[in-house]
């Protein structure tokens, strides 16, 4: 049985921990200026996640990353742990257990970033560590949507939502790795994996305060809804997109790299 009245006490927690971060932040940008890291500024912000929010981000966790150096441990240690927090976030989310699964949700997305962080840090960063990464990271995300997609097992709608919001993430995910085998920068979207990561999140800790009667004796989770339109609506067409773009993309270099027939060779082709 879920507690209400508990699940708002750790959303409101989260909120006044976000609120206290972001003022602690705000007074380093106002004395020294804002935080500025390479990989932001080569991946840039989006309209759902900007820069700065990334660089508060970035900035916050600086402290972890060098606390988990100096004991020694390793970036895939990180990754392979953080997935092992997914799953408690998705059994908990699973359960109706929004708020706590947020709250665990968050630290898994931030053990994903100061992996990154700690294998740059340490110089152990290599492609072997960036496909373990990539790789967990699939199956962190799954495990979040897995349990709201259990939960929401006995909405016919709802479900569906949450099953094109699993597809169209990976899709997302697969079109980039497909573009960056084939050597093409793929092509920028509003739905990557840290804009998913916050709009489930987001969905997730406002869900104990926005309900609404749904059927005989139960209520829907309008943020944990709408966060998975979101999602489903976004990353789908973010997929799309990115094929057709990359589909076009591969037909002109092909073009630009087939080699010209002379006029006589034109003649003998008739």
């Amino acid at each position: 049985m879920v507690d209400l009245a508990e699940e708002r006490l750790i959303s409101s927690l989260y909120f006044a921990l976000i609120l206290c971060l972001s003022a602690i932040y705000v007074v380093r940008v106002v004395v020294s200026g804002r935080a500025r890291f390479d990989r932001i500024e080569r991946h840039g912000g989006s309209l759902i996640l900007s820069k700065p929010w990334m660089e508060g981000a970035y900035w916050c966790l600086q402290p972890v990353s060098k606390i988990l150096l100096s004991c020694g441990v390793s970036p895939n240690g990180v990754t392979i742990f953080s997935v092992f927090v997914a799953i408690g976030a998705g059994w908990l989310l699973g359960t109706g257990h929004f708020a706590s699964a947020a709250v665990i949700g968050s630290l898994a997305a931030l053990l994903d970033a100061v992996d990154g962080m700690l294998a740059r840090s340490s110089g152990q960063a290599s492609k072997g560590g960036a496909v373990l990464d990539s790789c967990m990271d699939r199956y962190s995300e799954f495990f979040f949507l897995a349990g709201a997609v259990f939960f929401y097992r006995h909405n016919p709608v709802v479900l569906l939502v949450g099953l094109l919001a699993i597809h169209g993430s990976f899709m997302v995910s697969y079109t980039s790795a497909k573009a960056e085998a084939m050597g093409v920068s793929p092509p920028k979207s509003q739905m990557r994996r840290p804009e998913r990561a916050l709009v489930l999140l987001l969905g997730a800790i406002l869900s104990p305060w926005f309900t609404i009667p749904w059927g005989e004796g139960q209520v829907l989770e309008v943020p944990m809804v709408l966060a998975l339109v979101v999602v489903a609506w976004g990353s789908s067409f973010a997929a799309i997109s990115r094929v057709f773009l990359l589909a076009r993309s591969f037909d002109r270099a092909e073009m630009v790299e087939r080699p010209q027939l002379s006029s006589p060779e034109r003649q003998n082709t008739r």
